[in-house]
């Protein structure tokens, strides 16, 4: 029997942060703002460390939208995925962000190429390495990681549209873009969830549960690249939709990510998201 407790990033409960000073000599200080935090565990195996880190992964991953241009509904170029994976390392039992590798499978692009004119069925092929970084207040980060602990600021990915002369990327970016320079405010683009699986095998999971993490995400205003100069392949014209970025020769142009992430586990662990209310309420029994 398997239920679900959803667990979104909003309505976030502050962290109270003692006074190190005198009252009559201290200058106040704002409380961090604390939204949740993703969770991971062996229960009968050791902490889960760097040294000792787990891996959370799922097959269970839908690519709901993908598109960008000045169309209406799914605008110049739509993409289609029949696979969607993840796999994240992890080397803690408690965080704000999860930062996991998304792998896009069976791909095929749409392409407008004029009003009741569509081309379907364009292979297509993500490059290797596409990065999400989900955090706690809501928002989220794409790019290619290259390995590390984070996404490399300035990194990117390629979409290769089979027969298309211009490159299609998608750069590394914080969404909603304000989120990077407010992390303190709480956001919708994307929620978490946690499943409860009932457990048979209490050596493995003392408590008779398992729990399995739900991701899902919908990110307006996604930046694309498509390389434009002068006499090459793909050149730049004036169009409604796009603007073009004099310095990196590329046309930015907005478009829409939609997908989710089901029955991310843990082997032998848990692996889930609890709300600040949801932490508080646990601590608030212990005392009990």
């Amino acid at each position: 029997m398997r239920s679900l407790k959803i667990t979104v990033a909003l309505a976030a409960v502050a962290c109270v942060v003692a006074a190190l000073a005198s009252p009559a000599l201290a200058a106040k200080e704002h409380p961090k703002a604390f939204f949740g935090e993703f969770f991971a565990n062996v229960p009968s195996g050791g902490p889960v460390t760097p040294e000792h880190p787990v891996t959370a992964k799922t097959k269970e991953g839908e690519l709901g939208a993908l598109y960008f241009g000045t169309h209406e509904e799914k605008g110049a170029f739509a993409f289609q995925c029949g696979k969607l994976t993840s796999q994240a390392t992890v080397s803690w039992e408690h965080s704000e962000n999860f930062l996991t590798e998304l792998k896009f499978g069976k791909c095929t692009a749409e392409r407008r190429l004029r009003e009741n004119l569509t081309e379907r069925g364009i292979k297509t092929k993500f490059s290797k390495g596409f990065e999400m970084e989900f955090h706690a207040n809501g928002s989220a980060e794409v790019g290619k990681s290259e390995g590390t602990a984070t996404i490399v600021k300035g990194s990117k990915i390629e979409l290769k549209v089979k027969g298309s002369t211009c490159k299609i990327i998608i750069p590394e970016q914080t969404i909603p873009l304000k989120a990077e320079k407010n992390p303190e405010l709480e956001f919708e683009s994307a929620e978490y969830g946690t499943f409860e699986e009932s457990e048979e095998k209490l050596k493995i999971y003392p408590n008779g549960i398992k729990d399995e993490l739900e991701i899902a995400w919908e990110l307006e205003k996604l930046v694309f690249y498509v390389p434009a100069e002068e006499g090459g392949a793909c050149e730049y014209t004036k169009a409604p939709g796009g603007k073009y970025n004099p310095e990196l020769k590329v046309v930015e142009i907005k478009g829409y990510f939609e997908g989710e992430l089901e029955e991310i586990k843990v082997k032998n662990g848990n692996v889930g998201f609890r709300t600040a209310a949801e932490i508080k309420k646990e601590e608030e029994e212990k005392e009990v």
